[in-house]
């Protein structure tokens, strides 16, 4: 791009949008195109996506800010970091539970002067939160405003929210095969799902497919704050086993390269520790085949969480 600022990579944390900044001043121009194609023929498809367009007077000193960052996520706070792009080291940076902003309906507005860094302490735990950020140019008014968004963290108890589709946005699917000795994966959409309550569990919850042979899928619940947890923690859940896409009981025995495991992190994912295993092999804590007979309840120890501040939990189930 003629001009182009550095891109922003992955602004709002969505692995997908990329942002530039064009400026046209030195162009005799009076309209702005934008141009798809390929030069050769490909057998590849894609869809260009292209959002928040804004045209302004480009003022060298008063470009805005960028590399908006969030850290240390907790159920009640959150920190937010930017850089100056332009030369004038004022800002205002408006905090709302909603998408778009709106100056009359926010959280918290706040004026920054030599400072480029705002910790938020107040905050509601398992709240969608967005920042708006625009840079005070005195008489050179304003820069457009940047965004970024951030959810902070579950407490406990925590009992979550299961619709009838994909997963809630807060939870993550992966795909991996697991091995003592480490593993990889990669995000998906497949593998578990919600769905809606049956005669066994009357409430909406998770389900995977345990059908071919190339299933390894996770499922990687969000973040939970045990800042202010003294004891320990207990996993609370109930599973069972049907035929293929039903609801009902009395499926045949599976075979010993069926599984279910439950894991844990105290380092939000970046390492997971082994709770229980279910599994028809005999090497397993329980016995993967009982879960056909009946609806079961456990009730797991998540034992080494004294001293931590979060905990995540993930179900696998691989076939």
């Amino acid at each position: 791009l003629p001009g182009a600022v550095a891109a922003t990579s992955d602004p709002n944390g969505q692995e997908f949008w990329e942002t530039f900044t064009v400026d046209f001043s030195a162009a005799d121009a009076k309209y702005i195109a934008f141009l798809s194609g390929a030069l050769t023929s490909t057998s590849t498809y894609n869809y260009e996506w292209i959002d928040d367009i804004s045209v302004y007077e480009f003022n060298p000193d008063c470009q805005g800010v960028n590399n908006l960052a969030v850290s240390d996520v907790s159920k009640s706070g959150a920190t937010v970091s930017f850089n100056y792009v332009g030369g004038v080291r004022n800002a205002r940076v408006a905090l709302s539970t909603l998408p778009t902003l709106d100056l009359d309906r926010l959280v918290q507005l706040d004026t920054l002067t030599n400072d480029s860094v705002i910790n938020y302490l107040t905050l509601n735990p398992s709240t969608k939160y967005y920042v708006f950020i625009q840079q005070l140019c005195g008489e050179d008014g304003e820069s457009p405003w940047e965004s970024t968004t951030f959810r902070t963290n579950y407490g406990l108890p925590f009992v979550p929210e299961v619709g009838t589709s994909g997963v809630p946005e807060d939870w993550t699917r992966m795909s991996g095969l697991y091995t003592p000795g480490g593993f990889t994966w990669s995000s998906t959409t497949s593998g578990w799902n919600s769905v809606a309550g049956d005669e066994f569990i009357p409430d909406s919850h998770f389900r995977v497919d345990v059908y071919g042979t190339g299933v390894k899928y996770w499922l990687l619940s969000p973040t939970l704050d045990l800042s202010d947890v003294t004891g320990g923690v207990v996993l609370n859940f109930s599973a069972y086993l049907t035929a293929y896409s039903a609801t009902y009981l009395g499926r045949e025995a599976e075979g010993v390269d069926d599984k279910l495991i439950v894991f844990y992190s105290l380092n939000d994912g970046d390492s997971w520790w082994r709770v229980a295993t279910w599994n028809n092999d005999g090497t397993g804590e329980y016995v993967y085949n009982d879960l056909i007979n009946s609806l079961h309840e456990y009730h797991l120890n998540l034992s080494n969480t004294a001293g931590s501040n979060t905990v995540k939990f993930a179900f696998y189930a691989e076939s």
